[in-house]
């Protein structure tokens, strides 16, 4: 098979954007007249408003107002390659640029301590499980795309690094490997094949609302609370078997039904009838109505979440604590080589800069290849200096 032509293949992804079939390379998109469309479930479209600046905090949940439901979590990705896509970009397109075969496909999927590490209440549910990967999920768990900022820079873009996140290990999105990623389920491609850049971990914000579905309510009847007829009353027209008005409805707690109204049950529940409220009130959201509303608000450190029902959850971000731990350097120990500081496992920081201090001799040291010292596995760290006998490092973890 020769295959889609590079025309053949534009003309029909351009045509479906914009709601046309496809019928004829003869034909513009204005000349189609058989509709199309981009096909979606309600349970992969997000139920719920997405905030439009959020911040960059790791594992942080976060909501696009004040007290509302958490909907977005910046989370960390290892990335593993995808079988079956190595070869020369060269050999299949004249404008890449020239470069060895080397894999060019590669899949996103949460870290294999997500679980410990979140607080997202949906973790452990089959869709946010340590290692899983994004495209398994089908669109259950999806990466925030761009579209939902305004923001400059925008915080939706993905951050994709080489080693270890941090600024140094970053691979920027016009960086001249020519990387796209799929916010929908999780593939990152890459145009241009380097052996010096080959992607390991990433960062973005994945959805954690309710689907679209989940906002839906299913249909059904015969239940208390259902109507099940209604017949034209005073001022209306009623059809061929309209009669005195028919409502059936169970009555719930709280609530009694006479022969002729439904009614609240003061014994039960306490009404206002023009007296004031002198007590406060806590509430996860402002509301002008209530006078003596205090709204919950986060502080520095803190994150409030409501996502789950009935609850109000309070949760350190991680500067509440610290660890602090020393190594005696007791012999030379020359640049470039792994020092292993026992009883320090950076893990439990995730590898964040912003989470890790390092001092030698009470001077703080600069994480990155290019500066003081790189992160390694566990409790491992590589310093760009020889270190001497007497040296002190001190490692502060929050």
């Amino acid at each position: 098979m020769a295959g889609k032509t590079n025309y053949t293949a534009t003309l029909f992804a351009q045509k479906k954007l914009l709601g046309k079939a496809n019928t004829s390379v003869a034909k513009s998109d204005s000349q189609e007249t058989i509709g199309s469309n981009i096909q979606a479930g309600a349970q992969t479209i997000f139920g719920e408003d997405i905030p439009d600046a959020p911040e960059q905090l790791i594992y942080t949940l976060q909501s696009a107002s004040i007290g509302g439901s958490a909907t977005v979590e910046w989370v960390q990705f290892d990335i593993d390659p995808i079988s079956g896509t190595t070869y020369d970009s060269n050999d299949y397109d004249a404008d890449a640029q020239a470069q060895a075969a080397g894999v060019h496909a590669y899949k996103l999927k949460l870290t294999g301590s997500y679980q410990t590490v979140s607080s997202n209440t949906k973790k452990g549910n089959g869709v946010f499980n340590n290692s899983k990967t994004v495209y398994e999920t089908l669109g259950a768990c999806q990466i925030v795309p761009p579209n939902f900022s305004g923001q400059a820079p925008n915080p939706y873009i993905l951050k994709l690094y080489k080693d270890t996140p941090s600024e140094a290990n970053e691979i920027p999105l016009l960086d001249e490997i020519d990387w796209s990623i799929d916010y929908y389920n999780g593939i990152l491609f890459v145009q241009d094949y380097d052996g010096s850049k080959i992607p390991k971990f990433a960062r973005g914000f994945i959805y954690v609302g309710a689907m679209l579905s989940a906002s839906l309510g299913g249909g059904g009847g015969g239940g208390s609370g259902d109507i099940t007829a209604v017949t034209a009353g005073s001022g209306l027209t009623g059809g061929a078997n309209s009669g005195a008005a028919t409502v059936n409805v169970g009555a719930g707690t709280g609530i009694k039904v006479n022969a002729n109204d439904i009614a609240i049950r003061d014994d039960i529940v306490a009404t206002l009838t023009g007296s004031e409220m002198t007590s406060q009130f806590i509430l996860t959201s402002d509301n002008a109505k209530i006078t003596n509303g205090r709204v919950l608000t986060a502080g520095d450190g803190i994150s409030i979440s409501t996502a789950s029902p009935r609850q109000i959850i309070i949760s350190s971000t991680g500067l509440a604590s610290r660890t602090k731990a020393f190594y005696d350097i007791t012999g030379s120990h020359p640049a470039n080589s792994v020092l292993d500081f026992h009883g320090v496992n950076f893990s439990t920081s995730l590898y964040d800069f912003n989470k890790i201090d390092v001092f030698v001799n009470g001077q703080s040291m600069r994480s990155g290849s290019s500066h003081d010292y790189i992160l390694q596995p566990t409790g491992s760290l590589v310093f760009k200096f020889d270190l001497e006998t007497g040296d002190v490092v001190q490692a502060i973890l929050f």
